[in-house]
């Protein structure tokens, strides 16, 4: 297992660089290294290294016993070992007798009608189980009639690869649910597509507002359920005992007209959202709860979810890597809350170079921002990532009453024209978030989404507390009187930020060594695609040598350039 309860540190001796810029400074009286402008220059700091997720092992896949099938040539009565001689439908895959070291292969373009089981697989590390396609490219299509899933798996030790699942008027693309208590391994699926999963009708929704669609024709509230969506991965119920997964990568895989939920991990087993909660029961994280672990949702695309993009819930040691979700919340509602990216009741999560934008809040619906870090998640890190014009603001830190929210990281990303007329354009803080550091973050907003950071109490549990802004570049394209609203915090802190166009930080007092003057960034034009968040990049000098140096800084910035012994503000440090 891996751990990331403390991200890999590495310690460097930078005595040469502190030399090198005394020397060029010609030898400057010592002043207040907060407030002078100067570069500090500590001897030796403490810089954080980029956390590359793991991928799933490699397997040799000769010695496979391969079925063939193919809807249009084939017939259940063949033996199915050739691909002149294929089966035909999906149940007679569902119900063949699996053997050690199989492949099944279905036909590339082939329409499959009907759904999919898969059970007693007898899958090993060494040789899971394999779905692929055969005789092309195309991905094969499997259509959904409604009900359920389309494709139940409930076994570990599979490889589902390249299919195309499609269930309009059903409620899930895929379920994967264990029927089994313990450890489920070793399960990938990876280039899959789910389109139009739980989103009935034909009306047209590209460049059309969501408060001009019926969007209860499109998805009822009846299922507009968060276990209802592309992909659903669940825990074992509760009768079984304790279940959870453990090496599950969900990679490369598309999602377009999905409702409610693009990629939802539910794990009632894995709850640390209060004492005796759950399946499980909880105490704390060394009794009774049952995460899932090395979880890799990696290199997705996502473009109108009826609610949340991401959700991963009840994990640890996990990742949230290269995913792309837009049009998130798409047809949300009154009592309903989405997010694009998110985990919750979690430990050690990675939240890295997502690009998540566009997620809506309207007919009443609650939320609407790119990035979550939800109830009782604990130890996250959230660093080069992406967020633009989400209308309820950049990323949401919320908690209930428990004490079990805290040692969040928000470095490095670029947060860019999300709404801020209401919630906060960079963030929104509410009940009980703990000790939280958000750094060398560039948030850039205009006149009319003013509001930077607002904080509030929803669950009428108690204020936040221990949150700390430092080099980061708040910016507004038009000039403005920024609201940094914190007044549901203790002890909100405010070190050597820069503000432009957003008021006079020194004069108020929130920020006593406010940086007040242009960064020289120049939005793009055309601001959609991850690569667009380079071009965010300030052109004025004094950026890349006023900022604080701390421990904990990471050794590349945004655009992969290295930092060290660079005191450098927002996301760059060249």
């Amino acid at each position: 297992m891996l751990n990331y309860n403390l991200i890999i540190m590495r310690k460097m001796t930078y005595a040469l660089i502190s030399i090198l810029l005394l020397l060029s400074s010609g030898g400057c009286d010592n002043k207040d290294e907060e407030t002078s402008g100067e570069r500090p220059r500590p001897e030796n700091v403490v810089y954080s290294e980029v956390i590359t997720p793991p991928s799933i092992s490699q397997i040799d896949e000769s010695g496979y016993k391969t079925y063939y099938v193919d809807s249009q040539t084939g017939s259940d009565a063949n033996n199915g070992l050739t691909s002149e001689s294929p089966f035909q439908t999906l149940d007679k895959v569902s119900n063949m007798v699996k053997e050690p070291a199989t492949k099944v292969l279905f036909k590339s373009g082939a329409v499959f009608k009907g759904t999919l089981t898969l059970k007693d697989l007898k899958g090993t590390p060494e040789k899971p189980f394999i779905v692929d396609i055969y005789g092309g490219s195309e991905r094969a299509r499997f259509e959904g009639t409604g009900g359920e899933q389309v494709v139940l798996i409930q076994d570990d030790n599979i490889r589902f690869r390249n299919i195309f699942v499609t269930n309009k008027t059903g409620k899930r693309g895929m379920y994967i649910r264990a029927i089994e208590a313990g450890a489920k391994k070793n399960i990938e699926v990876t280039g899959c597509r789910f389109e139009e999963i739980n989103w009935a009708g034909d009306a047209a929704f590209v460049g059309v507002s969501p408060t001009k669609l019926d969007i209860r024709a499109i998805c009822s509230d009846a299922n507009y359920n968060k276990a209802f969506g592309g992909i659903v991965i669940e825990t074992v119920a509760k009768e079984k005992g304790p279940g959870w997964y453990e090496d599950m990568f969900i990679t490369n895989n598309e999602f377009y007209q999905v409702s409610r939920t693009g990629i939802m991990f539910i794990n009632r087993w894995g709850s640390r959202t209060g004492v005796g909660e759950g399946y499980n029961e909880y105490i704390d994280d060394e009794h009774n709860w049952y995460p899932n672990t090395n979880v890799v949702v990696q290199g997705n695309k996502l473009h109108y979810i009826g609610g949340d993009g991401i959700v991963l819930g009840g994990a640890d040691n996990s990742f949230l890597d290269h995913n792309v979700c837009y049009y998130a919340n798409f047809l949300g509602r009154t009592d309903q809350a989405s997010v694009g990216i998110w985990p919750y009741s979690s430990r050690n999560i990675v939240v890295q170079y997502n690009e998540s934008a566009y997620t809506q809040w309207c007919n009443g619906s609650a939320d609407g921002e790119g990035l979550d870090v939800d109830i009782a998640c604990k130890n996250t890190i959230v660093q080069y990532n992406y967020v633009h014009h989400n209308v309820g603001g950049g990323i949401l830190l919320c908690n209930n009453e428990t004490e079990n929210h805290e040692g969040t990281i928000v470095r490095n990303n670029i947060f860019l024209f999300n709404g801020g007329a209401q919630k906060g354009s960079l963030t929104s803080i509410s009940t009980n978030v703990g000790r939280t550091e958000i750094y060398n973050n560039i948030v850039i907003t205009d006149s009319k989404n003013k509001r930077v950071l607002f904080s509030d109490d929803w669950g009428k549990k108690g204020k936040s507390h221990d949150i700390t802004f430092r080099n980061n570049i708040f910016m507004s394209t038009t000039p403005t009187i920024g609201i940094f609203d914190d007044s549901y915090i203790d002890n909100c802190v405010f070190l050597n930020n820069l503000y432009y166009n957003l008021g006079n930080f020194q004069a108020n007092g929130m920020d006593a060594g406010a940086l007040l003057y242009n960064p020289g960034i120049t939005v793009p034009g055309d601001m959609d695609g991850y690569d667009k968040g380079a071009f965010c990049r300030p052109t004025e000098a004094k950026v890349f040598l006023e900022g604080l140096l701390f421990d904990g800084m990471l050794n590349t910035d945004f655009a992969g350039n290295p930092t060290i012994g660079i005191g450098y503000l927002g996301a760059f440090a060249e």
